[in-house]
C-alpha cells in the first residue's frame, strides 16, 4: 500500500508538502502555529516519514495518550528543558476528552507565542478542524491551514482492503466472538472510513455493487458496536440486497465468493435481532435471529464448507436454548460434536455438552445433565486460554442438576466458585442468575445470613445494570456498561470500566444536588464541604452513584478530577491509599504505590498536581 501511496504523494500532495517544509524551515526559531490537515493515517505516516527525510530542520514528534486534557503543560512536560527547532503533535484524535484539551488550550493560547520559539505542527483530521472552530477560534484564527488527501484509486483502495479483511476475519474467528471494526482495521478505521465516503461523494464516484455491499456491512458494524441496532439493522438490509443483486449479475465462478459474503451479512442480521430479543425479551425476535442464522448455515451447507459450518452454528445452539427448543437443540448439538471433533476448539466442544445439559435438564435428565456439564467443564479446565466468564454458565448448569440431584452441598461450592471468580460486567444476567440459585439454595439449607447478603448483591447488580428500577432503602451504585462480548453477541466495550450516574439520581429530582456539589467543588474557595442529612435521606446514594461518577467526567481549571471515596475506617489510610491506587490505574499506567502511612499518602497526593490531576477527598459516614 505505501508504495501506491508513494506515487499519489508525489502527483497530488507534493505542492502542500513543499509548502509545510518551507514554512517550518523559514520560521525556525520563532513560534508558528501551523494545522496539516489529513484525514488518512497512512498517508500522515508516509508525510511525517518524507518530512524528518528531507526537512534540513530536525523536527521533535509528540505523540499524545489518550488521558491527556491539555496541550500546552503536555508539550512543556515532554520538552522539559530541551528547545528544539520544531514540533509536530500527532493523535490528538484518540484523545478522550477533546473538547476539554482545546478549551484548555484556548485559555492558555498566550503561553504559545510567549514560551515555544519555534514551528508547531498540529496534525489534524476533519472533525478535529471542525472542534477548532467551533470551540476555540482565537487559537485556530493564528493558524496556517495545509491540506493533503488521498487520490481517488487510492480511496477505493483502503475500501477493498478494509473491506476484505473484515470479510476474512469474520468468516476466520466465526461466532465464538465479535471482533468491532476498530480491533481488526485499528481505532482510527471508522474516522477515515467516514472520510473517505466524503471524498468520493464530491468526486461522484460510484462504487461497484460488491464494494457498495461490503461498506454497508461495515456501516452496519461500526453502528451495532455503538449500540444503534436500527441504523445496523438499515445497513445490513441494504448489503443484503445489493449482495443479492450482485450475485445475480456475477459469473458461476464467483457464486462461491457471493454465497460466503451473502452467509457474513444473514449471521450479522442474525446478532441484530439477537441483541433485540436480549432487551425486549420477546420469542418473536428469537425467532426471527432464528431464522437468519438458519440461513446462514444453510449457504455454508450449500458451498460444501463443513469447516464455517463448525464455526458458526452454535450461535444458533444458544437461540435454541433461549427457545427452550429442546428437541431442535439435541439433534444440533450431536451435529455440531461430530463437527467440532475435527474443526472446532475446546470452547467449541464444551458448549456442545453445555446445550447437551441444558437439554437434559429441560427434559427433567438430572444425571444425564450432570454428566454432560461435569464433561463441558473439564474440556474447559483442560485449555490453557480459559476464562472464568467461560467457565460460569456451565458451574451454573451443574449447580442445577445437582439440586434436583440433592447434591446441596456440592452445588453450593460451584455456585460460591463463579460469584467468587466470576466478573458480572462480562455477563450479568448470567451472573445474576448464579446469585439466584445460590440465594436460594442457602437458604434451603437454613443460612439465612448468608442467603440475605446474596439477595442484597443481587439486588445491588440488577440495579447497577438497569435491570431493576428501584432498590428500596439499598445504597445506590453508579450505572455500569457490559464489557467486550457475550459470545458473538457485542457490548459496547467499556474503556477503564467507566461508570455512569445512576438514572435514580436524574430520576430523584437529586440532579440540581449534585450540579451545587460540583459547582462547589469546582470554586477556590471551597476547600471544605459537609453534606448534612438525617439517615436514610440519600446522602451515600448521593455521593456513590452521582457525584463519584460525575467527577470523573469533569475536567476542572485543566486539571482531571480523580475522587477518593472512603466510608470505613478502621485502618483508613491504608484503605484510602488502595482506593489511590484503583483510581489512579484508570486514568494513568502507573505501578501501585505502598501507602501503608500518612507521609507516603501526603506525598502522593501531592504529587497528583504535577501530573495535572485535581484529588477530591470524598468521606461517607463520617460520623463512624
Amino acid at each position: 500500500m505505501h508504495d501506491s501511496l508513494s506515487v499519489d504523494f508525489n502527483a497530488s500532495n507534493q505542492s502542500s508538502f513543499q509548502q509545510l517544509k518551507w514554512t517550518i524551515e523559514m520560521h525556525e526559531g520563532q513560534f508558528v502555529l501551523i494545522l496539516a490537515r489529513c484525514n488518512y493515517l497512512r498517508l500522515r505516516s508516509l508525510l511525517v516519514k518524507q518530512l524528518h527525510d528531507q526537512s534540513p530542520v530536525t523536527i521533535r514528534e509528540i505523540h499524545l495518550d489518550r488521558s491527556v486534557n491539555t496541550l500546552y503543560t503536555t508539550i512543556v512536560n515532554t520538552l522539559t528543558q530541551e528547545q528544539p527547532s520544531a514540533v509536530m503533535v500527532l493523535d490528538l484524535e484518540l484523545v478522550s476528552n477533546l473538547e476539554a484539551l482545546l478549551t484548555s488550550t484556548n485559555q492558555v493560547r498566550e503561553e504559545f507565542r510567549k514560551n515555544f520559539a519555534f514551528p508547531l505542527v498540529l496534525w489534524v483530521n476533519d472533525q478535529i478542524l471542525q472542534q477548532l472552530i467551533r470551540l476555540v477560534p482565537d487559537f485556530k484564527s493564528w493558524a496556517r491551514t495545509i491540506n493533503f488527501s488521498l487520490a481517488t484509486e487510492e480511496l477505493i483502495n483502503f475500501l477493498k482492503q478494509s473491506v476484505d479483511t473484515v470479510f476474512s476475519q469474520v468468516l476466520e474467528s466465526g461466532a465464538s466472538k465479535f471482533l468491532p471494526n476498530e480491533t481488526i482495521l485499528g481505532s482510527s478505521n471508522h474516522l477515515e472510513l467516514d472520510s473517505t465516503l466524503k471524498d468520493l461523494k464530491v468526486r461522484n464516484e460510484q462504487l461497484a455493487l460488491d464494494l457498495e455491499a461490503g461498506v454497508k456491512l461495515l456501516l452496519g458494524r461500526h453502528a451495532y458496536t455503538k449500540g444503534n441496532i436500527d441504523q445496523a439493522l438499515v445497513h445490513y438490509r441494504a448489503s443484503l440486497e445489493i449482495f443479492q443483486l450482485w450475485g445475480k449479475t456475477a459469473g458461476e465462478q464467483r457464486k462461491f465468493l457471493v454465497g460466503n459474503k451473502l452467509a457474513v451479512v444473514l449471521f450479522h442480521l442474525g446478532l441484530c435481532y439477537l441483541h433485540l430479543a436480549d432487551v425486549q425479551h420477546l420469542d418473536q425476535l428469537l425467532q426471527t435471529a432464528r431464522d437468519y442464522f438458519q440461513q446462514c448455515l444453510d449457504i455454508f451447507e450449500q458451498l460444501q464448507r463443513p469447516d464455517l459450518v463448525a464455526k458458526f452454528i452454535n450461535q444458533l445452539g444458544e437461540v435454541l436454548e433461549q427457545l427452550s427448543a429442546w428437541d431442535d437443540l439435541q439433534a444440533l448439538a450431536q451435529k455440531s460434536l461430530i463437527l467440532h471433533q475435527t474443526y472446532g476448539s475446546k470452547f467449541s466442544l464444551a458448549q456442545d455438552y453445555g446445550f447437551l445439559a441444558a437439554v437434559a435438564l429441560g427434559q427433567s435428565h438430572w444425571k444425564d445433565a450432570n454428566q454432560a456439564a461435569q464433561k463441558a467443564l473439564q474440556i474447559l479446565t483442560e485449555a490453557p486460554d480459559t476464562e472464568i466468564p467461560q467457565l460460569n454458565l456451565y458451574y451454573l448448569l451443574l449447580a442445577q442438576a445437582q439440586q434436583q440431584l440433592n447434591q446441596l452441598p456440592s452445588a453450593i461450592e460451584y455456585l460460591e466458585i463463579a460469584v467468587n471468580k466470576g466478573k458480572p460486567q462480562y455477563n450479568p444476567q448470567l451472573y445474576i442468575r448464579i446469585l439466584e440459585l445460590l440465594r436460594s439454595l442457602y437458604y434451603q439449607q437454613g443460612e439465612y445470613l448468608k442467603a440475605f447478603k446474596v439477595k442484597q448483591k443481587q439486588r445491588s447488580l440488577e440495579q447497577q445494570y438497569g435491570f431493576l428500577a428501584f432498590i428500596g432503602a439499598g445504597r445506590l451504585k453508579p450505572q455500569q456498561q457490559l464489557v467486550g462480548s457475550k459470545g458473538a453477541l457485542h457490548f459496547q466495550a467499556s474503556a477503564n470500566n467507566q461508570e455512569h450516574i445512576a438514572l435514580e439520581i436524574e430520576a430523584s429530582g437529586r440532579q440540581e444536588d449534585l450540579k451545587g456539589l460540583i459547582e462547589r467543588i469546582t470554586r477556590d474557595d471551597c476547600k471544605l464541604t459537609v453534606i448534612y442529612g438525617p439517615s436514610g435521606v440519600g446522602k451515600s446514594s448521593l455521593l456513590q452513584a452521582g457525584l463519584v461518577p460525575a467527577l470523573k467526567e469533569q475536567t476542572i481549571a485543566t486539571r482531571r478530577v480523580l475522587p477518593l471515596l472512603l466510608r470505613v475506617y478502621n485502618n483508613w489510610v491504608a484503605d484510602l491509599g488502595q482506593v489511590f491506587n484503583t483510581e489512579l490505574a484508570d486514568i494513568r499506567d502507573v505501578p501501585a504505590a505502598d501507602l501503608y502511612n500518612q507521609d507516603l499518602l501526603l506525598s502522593e497526593l501531592d504529587n497528583n498536581q504535577h501530573h495535572h490531576l485535581l484529588t477530591v477527598l470524598i468521606f461517607d459516614q463520617f460520623e463512624e
